[in-house]
């Protein structure tokens, strides 16, 4: 996420660790760009999604999605958010890990000591503040970004004009009832056209999709303090036994287990 001035927030050997602290209302949308650093969006509370050309990340509080350099990306808040943009130089010598660290986007949690070093580093990086203070914490906000775990809740999208529509509208608003000839309709193509781009652009057919992308909502549901059961209805699941059948089947695990586990 760029702030207006992203050059007057870029990192380099001297700041290697910059953080803008936004809260933003629906509906806010940021459009595609990229830059040359590392970048962690964080939700500190509120729900946000983020976008690259192939896959989706649902990012609820307490999680961050990595970005590496480069890498084109866009976002969309599904909720009001207040949010850490996190810009990260990764062109020092001396550091191939951390660099292999950010050679793809992933989410990870973010662990209390994580989350409250950030908020830190927000009034930390002024000129006028210790620099030895401001780097101290760079070197252990790295550290504990590299020390997260990941968290598998990656939706994958597909390139194709209209399947992409598609998928699109249905991150909006998941719903385990939505059709898929309703959804092919809206993106202008036929169940049998919007069924082979599944399998040819993401290699799984509608079902294993929606199955993906409703359990990515119902882990940022989850992290808001959202109950089982109102997570189930939703996601427009008939019963909250229906919706435990569904992860379970999936992730050989139960809601209960894999959703409200912490870091």
């Amino acid at each position: 996420m760029l702030p207006l001035n992203p050059e007057s927030f870029r990192p380099c050997a001297e700041r290697p660790v910059r953080v803008v602290a936004r809260a933003m209302g629906m509906p806010t949308e940021i459009s595609a760009h990229h830059h040359p650093w590392g970048q962690a969006v964080f939700s500190d509370a509120g729900v946000v999604q983020v976008e690259m050309a192939n896959v989706a990340f649902i990012v609820p509080p307490q999680h961050a999605v990595l970005i590496p350099p480069g890498t084109e990306h866009s976002a969309v808040l599904l909720q009001d958010a207040s949010l850490f943009s996190v810009y990260v130089f990764l062109q020092e010598s001396g550091q191939e890990a951390r660099q292999r660290f950010w050679d793809r986007c992933k989410v990870v949690r973010a662990s209390p000591l994580l989350l409250e070093l950030v908020r830190r580093l927000v009034d930390e990086d002024l000129p006028h503040r210790d620099t030895g203070r401001y780097r101290a914490l760079c070197v252990v906000v790295l550290a504990e970004l590299q020390d997260a775990r990941e968290v598998g809740i990656g939706v994958p999208m597909p390139t194709e004009r209209r399947l992409r529509m598609l998928c699109e509208a249905f991150l909006a608003e998941p719903r385990q009832s939505k059709p898929l000839a309703q959804l092919a309709r809206d993106a202008g193509a036929s169940v049998s056209t919007a069924s082979r781009l599944f399998r040819d652009e993401l290699g799984m057919g509608f079902q294993q999709w929606r199955r993906q992308a409703l359990f990515a909502r119902a882990l940022a549901l989850a992290a808001e303090g959202m109950p089982m059961q109102r997570i189930a209805e939703e996601l427009g699941y008939s019963s909250a036994s229906a919706f435990t059948a569904m992860v379970t089947k999936t992730f050989g695990k139960s809601p209960r287990e894999f959703l409200l586990q912490r870091p």
